[in-house]
């Protein structure tokens, strides 16, 4: 039930109201489900009061003090709260579609699954405030404060987020595809599993951000500042980088094909087992970056990179007492990404037969006149179970070379059983000689067969 005595100093106005309020400050106020759509109530004084499920479309509250006001699940539809302040206010579940706050203040207030779907928010402080799973598809949110705001599950599809300050926000699993963050601030900001599908991030500043599994695919992140950012497992899939700081950032196991990284810098970048088929990494820096198991092919580009030191190994690369390989020269990063280029991985269930799978490289070599096939790592990965990654010439494929091994693996493994089978022989078989190649600085194998 409303409070009566409150209610008539309402309709004598605003000044009226103002005065009984400051005069009666201790009494609650009680317009839960009142209706006041159309309202003129602009400077009004409502702190405290509860408005819970109100009506209050189209309502003029410009520059109305809503401090620790109860709005939750009222209807503000098309209200106008322009230079208002809502400081700890609570507007859990409210309609707020095409309401316009330019310059409000929403610090620490609770707006968690309201609806602000196309409301102009340009320069509102939203800094601390609760706002889970809120609506604010194609919001305008530029210059707004979300500093240490909570925004999971947030849907800002197509919102204007330009200059906005996201610092310390939370924007876990957040919907942000097509949406502008022109040189918004993301500093330490949280965004993983989010969606920034199509978004404009160009000259943003993302720095110390955690976009783990992020979804970035033909996001505009050209210049944008992503130093120290955690980038493991996003899709960067058709991502525009060009001119980037991703220096020190981690994008192992992320995917970067047909990304375009054009003089970007990813000095001491993490890539460990990244994916950049078709990647653009022309003149891009890559000084102290690591690359192991780094996944590219012949249409990936290096061209004119600037890489002083590079590391094939995660563990090398974060070593305390690393001694870190100076002047590296373009044959030399040339080699390495030749080398990367025609990795394969042998998985082998039982055991191994090294005379048979030496026998068999030396086959491949001569068949396909390559020079050296090297046998990058060993790894088991379970009982009897291992991984075998070898190097093979940049131009060979990958699925050609496996269809090949196998096969010749396979007949020289028979005929080794039916020759022994049928001579009775217990003769010690030839062994392998291994002899490490560092050159590379990758620990390669070097195969060298004690008779060929």
């Amino acid at each position: 039930m409303l409070t009566k005595r409150a209610y008539a100093s309402l309709r004598k106005g605003v000044t009226y109201w103002n005065r009984w309020r400051s005069q009666n400050f201790t009494t609650t106020v009680n317009f839960a489900g009142a209706n006041l759509s159309g309202a003129k109530l602009v400077g009004i004084d409502f702190r405290g009061v509860n408005l819970r499920g109100a009506n209050l479309i189209k309502i003029n509250l410009t520059n109305a003090n809503l401090d620790g006001v109860d709005l939750s699940y009222a209807n503000l539809t098309q209200a106008n709260l322009t230079g208002a302040t809502l400081i700890g206010a609570n507007l859990t579940g409210a309609c707020l579609i095409q309401a316009n706050y330019c310059n409000a203040e929403f610090t620490g207030s609770t707006l968690s699954l309201a609806d602000l779907t196309e409301s102009d928010l340009r320069v509102v402080n939203f800094s601390s405030a609760e706002l889970i799973g809120v609506n604010l598809t194609q919001a305008n949110l530029s210059g707004a404060n979300f500093t240490g705001a909570n925004l999971t599950r947030a849907n800002l599809s197509q919102a204007n987020l330009s200059q906005a300050n996201l610092t310390d926000a939370n924007l876990n699993s957040s919907n942000l595809s097509k949406a502008n963050l022109h040189q918004a601030i993301l500093f330490q900001a949280e965004l993983r599993d989010a969606n920034l599908q199509k978004a404009d991030l160009q000259k943003t500043n993302c720095i110390q951000a955690d976009l783990t599994e992020a979804n970035l695919s033909q996001a505009n992140l050209s210049q944008a500042n992503l130093s120290q950012a955690n980038l493991s497992q996003a899709d960067l899939l058709d991502a525009n980088l060009s001119q980037a700081n991703l220096s020190q950032a981690d994008l192992s196991r992320a995917d970067l094909s047909r990304a375009n990284l054009f003089k970007g810098n990813l000095s001491h970048a993490i890539l460990v087992e990244t994916q950049a088929l078709l990647a653009n990494f022309k003149q891009c820096i890559l000084t102290g970056a690591c690359l192991e198991k780094l996944k590219i092919n012949q249409e990936t580009c290096f061209q004119n990179v600037i890489c002083n030191q590079i590391y094939l190994k995660y563990s090398q690369q974060q070593s305390p007492q690393k001694q870190e390989p100076q002047n590296l020269t373009a044959k030399e990063f040339t080699e390495i990404i030749n080398r990367l280029i025609g990795s394969v991985d042998l998985f082998f269930d039982n055991n191994i037969d090294w005379f048979v799978f030496l026998l068999t490289l030396q086959k491949i070599e001569v068949q396909y006149n390559i020079k050296k096939i090297y046998i990058r790592e060993v790894e088991y990965i379970k009982k009897n179970s291992l991984k075998v990654t070898v190097v093979i010439a940049a131009n060979f494929d990958n699925s050609d070379f496996l269809e090949y091994f196998w096969h010749k693996y396979n007949l020289i493994m028979d005929a080794k059983g039916k020759l022994i089978k049928k001579q009775h022989l217990n003769r010690k078989m030839p062994t392998a000689m291994y002899n490490i190649d560092t050159r590379h600085h990758g620990n390669y194998l070097n195969l060298d067969m004690a008779s060929r």
